[in-house]
């Protein structure tokens, strides 16, 4: 721990020695967690409702959504019965399990709201699909027998970094490689006809882009041209379908393909609403490497916000 650090200058004032917090850390869950309860009760022992008041009034993500509540309650239903067949929906809890995010995406723990019991606040919805469909998948058998996994969700996730929490309508496809990249067109296929149907469905104003981009250095472009883009071109002449060889970002996060949705305004600028890829998560959980994970998410106040600005209330 670097002296001038955060933690150093912590260390200091309380008068603990370097090894403090990995001694901390070291602890059993329900040690550490009686430490935690404990220092928490002490803080909140010393507030007042006004001090209650005043962090409310001050944090952002602590406030409701700026959204019309029935809007959005009216949208996340729409899009659920647009579910191609064979995806189940899922009422998701508000905590996953401690590195949900940090384990399976590699992101900073601090980019979600960790608890003092081993959870953290659900900061992407498609990390706890792929756990569901991992936990459901978990027998050889369960896998061998060709069925895919499919699941969905509709859930308010929350960001500290960003401060902020949006609702989330997340998909995920899980199944096996089943060679000639078929598994993985027929997972793509079906994800972004459900975006484009929801997306052309609420905001029927918006003109809309589907951007494809092969991870694979070019080895999976024609096969992608031929079987998913121009296919979709043909299915929805009115939406922009292309590759995007030059995105940075999820280069490290998605495997072999990603895709992103955006609408396009007057002025040249784009709006992100979807975005998805390709994960290695459940050949990881389940320690096979044949496994294959599309995931992707749709963001219903993005969406909602741009078919009509005058949802979002004041």
């Amino acid at each position: 721990m670097s002296a001038g650090s955060h933690l150093g200058r912590v260390r200091r004032q309380i008068g603990a020695d370097a090894h403090l917090f990995s001694r901390l850390a070291a602890l059993q869950a329900a040690d550490l967690r009686a430490v935690l309860l404990d220092v928490a009760a002490r803080r909140a022992a010393s507030l007042r409702p006004a001090d209650v008041l005043r962090h409310y009034q001050a944090t952002a993500m602590l406030q409701p959504s700026s959204l019309d509540a029935a809007a959005q309650r009216r949208f996340e239903a729409s899009a659920m019965g647009m579910l191609p067949e064979g995806f189940v929906e899922l009422r998701l809890a508000p905590h996953a399990p401690l590195g949900a995010s940090s384990v399976l995406g590699c992101f900073s723990q601090d980019r979600v709201l960790t608890t003092i019991s081993d959870t953290e606040v659900v900061s992407d919805s498609t990390n706890v699909l792929a756990l569901e469909c991992a936990r459901r998948r978990r027998t050889p058998r369960s896998r061998r027998d060709g069925q895919s996994t499919r699941l969905a969700a509709c859930h308010q996730v929350l960001r500290p970094r960003e401060g902020a929490h949006f609702g989330l309508v997340a998909l995920c496809s899980a199944g096996r490689d089943r060679g000639s990249y078929d598994m993985q067109i027929d997972a793509l296929r079906e994800q972004l006809q459900w975006h484009l149907r929801v997306i052309t469905e609420h905001a029927p104003g918006l003109a809309i882009e589907v951007l494809v981009t092969d991870l694979s250095a070019g080895a999976l472009s024609a096969t992608l041209d031929e079987r998913l883009l121009r296919p979709m071109q043909a299915d929805w002449p009115v939406v922009n379908a292309a590759f995007d060889h030059d995105r940075c970002a999820g280069r490290n996060y998605y495997t072999e393909i990603c895709f992103a949705v955006n609408a396009l305004h007057a002025d040249g600028s784009r709006s992100n609403v979807s975005d998805g890829g390709f994960t290695d998560w459940t050949a990881r959980l389940l320690a096979d490497a044949k496994e294959r994970l599309l995931i992707s998410g749709l963001g219903s106040e993005r969406l909602l916000s741009l078919a009509d600005p005058a949802r979002s209330r004041p």
